[in-house]
């Protein structure tokens, strides 16, 4: 079952209320990570391979930017981190499956964490 996002009073869509609130005009600002990523590539993955700390990556296998195959480099770069995969889940875990994301996030926080290792 593919899940949605949450509609009704209160909420934003992104697709429908970002124009309204001239979120297009400034959408191009949103972009400057992908210059910053590549610029800092080497220092971020050592920092990430290289850090004892823990890591729990929640994540919607159906992302269209960073799905299942993003997911697999990351599992095989970082063999000790928890994996919470979600299959019918895009690029918004919190929004389009709140209820998995916090059950994953909260096992992770928790005092004696059982992580999910693979995917």
């Amino acid at each position: 079952m593919r899940r949605r996002a949450p509609t009704g009073p209160g909420t934003v869509s992104y697709r429908t209320d970002l124009p309204s609130v001239e979120g297009l005009r400034n959408l191009h600002l949103l972009l400057g990570y992908i210059r910053e990523r590549q610029e800092h590539k080497d220092r971020w993955v050592t920092a990430f391979e290289e850090s004892s700390a823990p890591y729990a990556f929640i994540w919607g296998r159906r992302d269209p930017v960073s799905g299942d195959h993003i997911l697999q480099h990351l599992a095989a770069r970082l063999p000790k981190a928890a994996f919470t995969p979600l299959d019918d889940v895009g690029h918004y875990p919190q929004v389009e499956a709140p209820d998995e994301t916090a059950t994953a996030l909260t096992g992770f926080l928790s005092p004696d964490p059982a992580p999910r290792y693979g995917t």
